[in-house]
């Protein structure tokens, strides 16, 4: 009803996780909201899956915001969304907190995996033996990390995406020591990014925040041949990372040790202007200047 009687709506995912759940089926009914997409991360990663019911919405959404011409010429190439409706305002999120902000010492990790379609089905046994949940626990499990962790008084907040809430009983006995297991709905994604000094994750677009905040990353993947066929990169991940780029869990350690001795920033920073066009804290300001007063035509 709400949808129906407003004159602007704006969605992150889609109108049917963020509006209500029968609102795709009414859309040729509602002829007057002026509806923009706003990604809830920079597109970069994870290419879009575009199912046959996802069109209608495609079609009928006015704007769609791009963080940069990066990301515009991602929405445009690769989407098929029309020139005219993409506009680049810049990324909302980022108006949250100054950019260039890495801590004085890094004593706080955020560790934050994507999801994996290909693991939603799976059973309890099937997801034990899979790569995601090997790699990940035994990442946590490892004896140089945790005696890393001590030696340097750190801290990790692990966080798994809500896709995978399912599995994760399989992490919560983690939570000791140095590591605390997080549920998702118990997470505020924006006080994580300002909170913690630093992010270990595979391809999450949550990075993108630590690439705007200069705090250091690391990139755990693991399964790099998986993504690049199962679902497709944007990015180059051989050439285009803005991190330290891990294999192993070996390969983290080494990477963490380096940070430990004195990395507080993001040796990458230098990058951010490739992927991000502003800086301003302004982003909310131009996207509701461009949006607002716009009128549908049919």
């Amino acid at each position: 009803m709400l949808f129906f009687q407003a004159d602007y709506s704006f969605h992150g995912h889609s109108i049917l996780y963020d509006l209500a759940p029968f609102a795709p089926h009414f859309l040729p009914l509602n002829d007057k909201t002026v509806m923009t997409h706003v990604s809830h991360g920079i597109e970069g990663f994870k290419k879009i899956l575009i199912q046959k019911e996802d069109v209608p919405q495609l079609e009928r959404t006015d704007f769609f915001n791009c963080a940069s011409q990066f990301e515009q010429r991602i929405k445009r190439n690769e989407w098929g969304i029309p020139e005219e409706k993409l506009i680049v305002t810049g990324f909302p999120r980022f108006d949250r907190y100054p950019a260039d902000q890495p801590a004085e010492r890094v004593k706080r990790v955020l560790v934050m995996m994507t999801w994996r379609e290909w693991l939603l089905e799976s059973g309890s046994k099937e997801f034990e033996q899979s790569d995601y949940y090997l790699n990940t626990y035994g990442l946590l499990q490892h004896g140089g990390i945790q005696k890393l962790l001590e030696e340097q008084d750190m801290e990790v907040t692990v966080a798994l995406h809500p896709f995978m809430q399912r599995f994760e009983k399989h992490f919560e006995e983690i939570s000791s020591g140095r590591i605390r297991f997080v549920a998702f709905e118990e997470l505020s994604i924006s006080k994580a990014i300002e909170e913690n000094d630093m992010l270990l994750t595979d391809i999450t677009s949550v990075s993108w925040d630590f690439l705007y905040l200069n705090k250091p990353i690391i990139f755990y993947l693991f399964d790099q041949e998986d993504w690049e066929t199962k679902r497709g990169i944007y990015l180059d991940l051989n050439k285009d990372l803005y991190g330290y780029k891990a294999k192993t869990a070996e390969d983290v350690y080494g990477f963490l040790k380096e940070i430990t001795e004195g990395v507080n920033y993001n040796k990458w920073y230098s990058m951010a202007p490739q992927f991000i066009d502003f800086f301003d804290q302004d982003n909310c300001k131009r996207l509701t200047d461009r949006v607002f007063g716009t009128k549908r035509i049919e």
